[in-house]
């Protein structure tokens, strides 16, 4: 399993002066690897936004239905499994997981379980999902 974050110079953070970072977030598996990919709403106003530089990095065909909100895959390996709002709060070590993807539903909890209780990067970070 993998935790890509977008944004930001060099992919760094942008955090604000209150220690928050508000993200849109999805969930994909490809190849039987699952993906957690994470972004600012500043920069990452739609999830789709975040799956198309996704499948440009991994080189998976893909193609705009809807542009700038709805993206699709055709590589059948590679699987959307819903998506969210994440804020992290740097200060407080937590991290709040809400809603849903319009485009893409929400979230496979077992998915999401995975990478909280597995990934190093969120080890000391306490969770909720609203």
């Amino acid at each position: 399993m993998h935790v890509l974050f977008y944004g930001g110079e060099d992919d760094l953070a942008p955090y604000s002066q209150d220690g928050r970072l508000a993200c849109k977030f999805l969930l994909v598996s490809n190849d039987g690897c699952l993906y957690l990919l994470f972004g600012p709403l500043a920069e990452y106003p739609y999830h789709a936004g975040l799956l198309d530089r996704f499948c440009k990095e991994q080189q998976i065909a893909s193609s705009w239905v809807k542009r700038p909100d709805l993206l699709e895959v055709f590589d059948e390996s590679c699987e959307v499994r819903g998506g969210g709002y994440l804020e992290l709060d740097q200060a407080q070590r937590t991290v709040c997981v809400r809603g849903q993807s319009k485009a893409y539903g929400g979230l496979r909890q077992a998915d999401l379980n995975r990478i909280l209780c597995k990934h190093p990067m969120f080890s000391e970070f306490a969770w909720t999902v609203e």
